[in-house]
């Protein structure tokens, strides 16, 4: 799990190398340890330039603001993981 470029727009991709193919799924924290998947899964190779990613990241927005509205906003702007993620992530 890695949050993308540019850490203020609070988008995180979720990478699942080990699954033929590869894939990726793109969300954001409704609050510490809620991680919503809103884009995905997606093949990993299809997800390779910059204006791939933003063009996902800015999905995954307009798909939070879809689902949510303007009452309810994700985690974002925190250059603290801790604010995400309150403990260490097993991946299985």
């Amino acid at each position: 799990m890695a949050r993308l470029d540019s850490p203020s727009d609070g988008v995180w991709e979720l990478r699942i190398l080990d699954s033929d193919p590869q894939l990726r799924i793109f969300g954001q924290f409704a609050a510490r340890d809620v991680f919503v998947a809103l884009v995905g899964p997606i093949e990993h190779e299809y997800v390779v330039t910059d204006e791939e990613f933003e063009e996902y990241k800015k999905d995954c927005r307009d798909n939070w603001v879809d689902l949510f509205g303007f009452a309810y906003f994700p985690v974002r702007r925190s250059d603290d993981v801790d604010d995400y993620i309150s403990k260490p992530v097993r991946l299985i």
